[in-house]
């Protein structure tokens, strides 16, 4: 059964549906993301609220990226987060995924809280998806 998309929550006093918290991510970095998910009450949230974060590359890379991620799950995890997934994608590695599928047959996006293989995936959902990347990627 897939997930039900657009369900609405509420994290520390704020309403929120899947989806919106990237936007919530993108104007106020991931770390704020990870606190204001941490700070809230888990009893509330259905699941523990696993986290589904997109970073892009550069966020990742080399030693100083290896302690941005360290940092992002100790936090989240120390104020009582359960589960936190990274995708890590350029908006550059997707268009050239959708231009050349054969190359990418196993690449596999996260798309409420399910992977889902990007081949798979509609050319409307494919677009939508890279925008998503786009607004990551401009911080």
């Amino acid at each position: 059964m897939e997930p039900e998309c657009g369900v609405e929550r509420h994290i520390a006093g704020v309403r929120f549906r899947d989806g919106d918290l990237e936007r919530v991510g993108r104007r106020q970095g991931a770390t704020a993301l990870v606190e204001t998910l941490a700070a809230s009450s888990v009893e509330t949230l259905p699941g523990d609220y696993p986290l589904d974060m997109m970073l892009h590359p550069s966020v990742c890379a080399g030693d100083k990226g290896l302690a941005v991620m360290k940092t992002l799950v100790r936090r989240f995890h120390r104020n009582g987060g359960s589960v936190i997934q990274f995708t890590v994608f350029s908006p550059e590695e997707l268009r050239d995924a959708q231009a050349h599928p054969e190359k990418y047959e196993n690449l596999q996006v996260r798309v409420c809280g399910w992977n889902v293989r990007w081949n798979d995936l509609a050319r409307a959902e494919q677009d939508a998806y890279i925008r998503r990347a786009e607004n990551v990627a401009q911080g």
